[in-house]
């Protein structure tokens, strides 16, 4: 009696489609799928063990920007690029706020007058431009 996986399409299956069913269905690289689906449900867990603990860090980390932005210890955004050169003018695509061993920045990414992009790193302290290069 031939073999017929339970995934066959029906009984009258012809010999190629039957062999494909069982062994797509049955065992991958020799192992059962039943082991493979087993292994993957035990190692989804770890992919976000992680995660917890980033959203801890970040949460730290805004509360550290606040207690910072209280203190006036940092200046706002808006200030900051009111005080930066007109050269970097309304083409900002991109800005990051870092904190960095205690000292907070800026990077701000611009298109200059020719389309390139741009980095420009300012402490947020003062708005002193620490670095200007090419992205």
């Amino acid at each position: 009696m031939p073999v017929v996986s339970l995934f066959s399409q029906s009984r009258d299956d012809n010999r190629l489609t039957k062999a494909v069913s069982v062994l797509s269905f049955n065992e991958c690289d020799g192992t059962p799928m039943r082991r493979q689906l087993i292994l993957a449900i035990m190692l989804v867990p770890l992919a976000f063990a992680g995660l917890p603990a980033h959203a801890d860090n970040d949460r730290r980390e805004r509360e550290e920007l606040n207690a910072a932005r209280k203190r006036g210890d940092i200046l706002a955004l808006s200030d900051i690029l009111d005080r930066l050169p007109a050269q970097i003018g309304n083409n900002i695509i991109e800005v990051e706020f870092e904190g960095d061993d205690g000292r907070f920045l800026y990077e701000i990414y611009y298109l200059d007058a020719d389309g390139r992009r741009r980095e420009i790193t300012v402490d947020a302290r003062d708005a002193s431009i620490l670095d200007h290069e090419d992205d």
